[in-house]
């Protein structure tokens, strides 16, 4: 059975005395019908005038034919006398039908809407309003302008006999720097978490941030501003992905005022650390990081294996006994991290399944008697909550410093329970849960200017065993996050943003504010 000449076949449909075909070509598409056996010959049952037509049905107990259009703007289900004369709307749904199945007087729709598909029931009943063409459906006004623009035809087109323009060829280094958005608020994002599932959200701080990509997308660049516990911060941040491993450098200044240690012996003979902060002096931090980002999607599952190499130098200063001498304290690690989670769905704050891990080691070369080495570990592992929707997330994490005989030691790689400033640890225990749950999902639109698709909530605790020079000490905190996915201020990508609460072991309260954007 060949094709009527020009059109392709989409559909067909058994009707009494032959068939009925959806046939498409540039135009749109046109249902045929033909008897049956089939003599070679085509006539034009309908014509829906670039108006979809899909899921064709024969209903024998009326003799009309049922199919699925977007002829009033979204899909619905409508149903066309066995003639071809008239057609009319069975459905008005408001985001439209992804399909139907009718049985014994009964339709079954599956009918799309804020919370997902579901599956309704109606009955059918064929005594409604009818049309007989399609000419008065809804037009899409953009669209509809948009055609009108480009009708001309390329063939029409006269090319001038000269090139207006000089090619030259395009400059890499010349072109790394492109800013191309911002963002109100400053936040540190770390790549390599972010890659492997471990981090799914980030601190914020006042301040803003400008985003540079060139045209290769091979060159990212952040530079930003912050206010942090009072003083006046500059962050910046630079990743190339043209080369295999990826290469990242970042810097800052003024987190906070530098420090110089230097070592006492008591009376007694015992050796302490004094810490003197120099007022005035800003902290200045710089580091490069190397790492190969060997990840692969399969069956609906992220999987990687990221290894990388890290070195940071600062103007924090340390005195060498040996050396008779202050030098500035750098370091270097390298490590691995594993990952294999179940891809996330839209409405997914965690993924269903899956965790990673990571193996850290970081040493202080040359340091001599001063310093030691630090060993890291940690993982993390997802699965789902109580409801659907919901997820929980179980990390676990612990350090040991290697320092026996030596004068300091070195920067943790463990994070301490919310609410605890960093603190000197020889060694290091930590377990955290978190439960991730929508509060709300929907659409409230306040103003022009800000609009909220979803309200969530994590309650979060956490617990960490820490050996300090003093002894071991136990901390613990447990609180919520509280985020809202929204489009902001005109921003055309969305945002979330929050604010984390909550209470530590020293029964002080604490407030974090949290942002995550898909730059």
């Amino acid at each position: 059975m060949d094709a009527p000449q020009g059109y392709r076949l989409k559909e067909a449909v058994f009707v009494k005395g032959g068939m009925v075909v959806s046939a498409v070509r540039d135009g749109g598409m046109v249902l045929f019908r033909t008897s049956l056996p089939f003599k070679g010959s085509w006539e034009l049952f309908a014509n829906p005038q670039g108006y979809i037509i899909s899921n064709l049905y024969y209903d024998r107990e009326s003799g009309k034919i049922l199919f699925v259009s977007d002829y009033n703007g979204v899909k619905n289900l409508y149903e066309m006398e066995g003639n071809g004369n008239s057609f009319g709307a069975l459905t008005n749904v408001r985001f439209g039908l992804n399909g139907f199945f009718k049985e014994n007087g009964l339709l079954l729709l599956s009918d799309f809407s804020k919370w997902g598909y579901s599956i309704k029931r109606m009955e059918y009943n064929p005594d409604y309003p009818k049309e007989n063409n399609f000419s008065s459906g809804y037009k899409y006004d953009v669209a509809e302008k948009l055609s009108k623009e480009a009708s001309l035809n390329a063939d029409s087109l006269e090319v001038p006999p000269t090139i207006g323009y000089v090619s030259k060829p395009y400059r890499k280094v010349k072109n790394l720097f492109r800013i191309h958005s911002w963002a109100p608020v400053f936040y540190d994002v770390d790549n390599i978490k972010n890659l492997t599932y471990e981090s799914v959200y980030d601190l914020v701080s006042p301040g803003f941030i400008l985003y540079s990509q060139n045209s290769l997308s091979t060159a990212y660049s952040m530079a930003g501003y912050s206010w942090q516990n009072g003083r006046h911060t500059g962050h910046f941040k630079f990743s190339y992905h043209g080369l295999y491993p990826v290469v990242e450098l970042e810097s800052s200044i003024n987190t906070r005022d530098r420090l110089r240690m230097t070592t006492e012996t008591d009376g007694l003979g015992f050796t302490h650390v004094d810490v003197e902060e120099l007022a005035g002096s800003p902290l200045l931090r710089a580091g490069i990081r190397v790492y190969l980002p060997m990840t692969w999607n399969i069956g609906g599952w992220s999987s990687g294996v990221v290894p990388r190499a890290f070195w940071r130098f600062t103007n924090d200063s340390f005195f060498s006994v040996d050396r008779e001498r202050y030098s500035y304290y750098q370091y270097g690690n390298v490590g691995l991290s594993l990952f294999r989670v179940m891809n996330r769905s839209k409405r997914d704050i965690f993924p269903k399944k899956g965790g990673g891990a990571s193996l850290l080691f970081s040493a202080v070369p040359f340091s001599g008697e001063n310093f030691g080495s630090l060993l890291y570990g940690s993982g993390y592992y997802y699965f789902p909550g109580f409801v659907q929707g919901h997820g929980v997330k179980f990390s676990v994490a612990a350090q040991k410093q290697f320092a026996q005989g030596k004068n300091y030691l070195m920067s943790n790689s463990i994070r301490f329970p919310h609410g605890y400033q960093d603190r000197f640890s020889k060694s290091a225990v930590s377990v955290s849960g978190e439960y991730a749950m929508p509060l709300f999902t929907g659409d409230i639109s306040l103003t022009e200017m800000l609009y909220i698709k979803r309200i969530q909530m994590i309650p979060f605790a956490s617990y960490c065993s820490n050996e300090g020079q003093l002894g071991r000490e136990q901390m613990w905190s447990a609180g919520s996050d509280l985020l809202l996915d929204l489009n902001l201020l005109g921003i055309s990508y969305p945002l979330v943003v929050g604010v984390r609460g909550g209470l530590n072991g020293d029964k002080k309260g604490f407030v974090e504010f949290l942002f995550k954007t898909p730059l």
